[in-house]
């Protein structure tokens, strides 16, 4: 059968190449032929984990198709982080914008259980002690990211 349309390259390639092959097990094939160059409204999205740009996962789009993409990427992103001793954000932004975003919480510890009775001011000074020991954690560590959000996108 011969299927005849007009799309932009990137979305022929990225949508119907890897559809046909999935639902033909690779037997099936995508031939195609420039059909010229038009103007069109892209834009770069780039993904952002704690506020560091992952060149990786930068990808260029439409401008209508940003917003659901970015939905749709950080929450991708997201299932496929495994939770941390300090908080994961995880960001798409266009330009200067954030057009979405999620944040991975971080494992929570009691570290007052082994306090009980005594002066409010041994409790206090433990939770100090350990909101400035995460503070420290989360400027200094970095997220791994694992291989299969890369080769998702």
């Amino acid at each position: 059968a011969v299927v005849s349309s007009q799309s932009t390259g990137v979305e022929t390639v990225a949508d119907f190449s890897s559809n046909i092959k999935r639902l033909s097990s690779g037997y099936a094939s995508c031939d195609f032929e420039e059909a010229g160059y038009w103007d069109s409204d892209l834009v770069k999205m780039d993904v952002l984990i704690n506020k560091e740009i992952v060149p990786g996962l930068s990808v260029i789009l439409r401008e209508e198709q940003v917003r659901e993409e970015a939905l749709r990427t950080v929450g991708e992103i997201a299932a496929m982080i495994s939770q941390e001793m300090f908080k994961i954000v995880i960001q798409c932004a266009v330009g200067g914008k954030i057009m979405a975003r999620k944040e991975i919480k971080q494992y929570k510890t009691d570290v007052t259980s082994r306090l009980y009775g005594g002066d409010i001011s041994r409790k206090k000074k433990v939770l100090e002690n350990r909101r400035i020991a995460m503070k420290s954690l989360q400027a200094r560590s970095k997220v791994n990211i694992p291989r299969g959000v890369f080769r998702r996108f």
